[in-house]
């Protein structure tokens, strides 16, 4: 291993214990009774009995009335929730199956300055942005036989491709440029 990678694993591990101590101590402190964390001087001892930590909770969510507060939270972080999975998909729905009509072209970029010498600039150009396909026309020239080809008393088509469409216009385009002025 290089200095360089050693000096980053000895700094993680220092900010990772820097980090595991307070919590090491809130759950261990959250874990003793009263008298047992009256009794022990130093924080570091390991609780005798870690099942207390219910009778821990219950006490303090009585004695600080947690209870409000908490079906608050939780009425908050549901209806939250819901209501952004609602209009997300409400959201998602309207962009892959309604159709929007048109060929929206769209255009943004960027440009910057670099020393009063150098202009860069960079665009993003698109063209029927959505896909939808444009019919270019349809083909309304029809071309019938005579009685006396088809051998029928009435004249009937011979194109089958009337009324048929020619083509599409262009799909989607997408252009990137980097331009730079100097």
């Amino acid at each position: 291993m290089t200095p360089w990678n050693v000096a980053l694993t000895v700094i993680a591990g220092v900010v990772a214990v820097a980090w595991m101590v307070p919590l090491w101590m809130a759950l261990t402190t959250a874990m003793k009774g009263v008298p047992e964390y009256v009794r022990d001087a130093t924080q570091w001892t390991l609780p005798r009995d870690p099942a207390t930590v219910f009778a821990n909770a219950g006490k303090a969510w009585e004695t600080a009335g947690l209870g409000p507060g908490f079906a608050a939270s939780l009425g908050y972080g549901v209806v939250g929730a819901a209501l952004a999975i609602l209009f997300g998909s409400l959201g998602a729905y309207a962009l892959t199956h309604l159709q929007v009509r048109g060929r929206f072209p769209g255009r943004a970029g960027r440009e910057e300055r670099q020393e009063n010498r150098f202009v860069v600039q960079f665009r993003l150009e698109t063209y029927n942005t959505f896909n939808h396909a444009e019919f270019n026309s349809v083909n309304n020239t029809a071309t019938f036989a005579t009685a006396a080809t088809a051998g029928s008393a009435r004249p009937s088509q011979s194109d089958s491709t009337f009324g048929r469409m020619n083509g599409t216009l262009n799909p989607r385009y997408l252009q990137l440029a980097l331009r730079v002025n100097f």
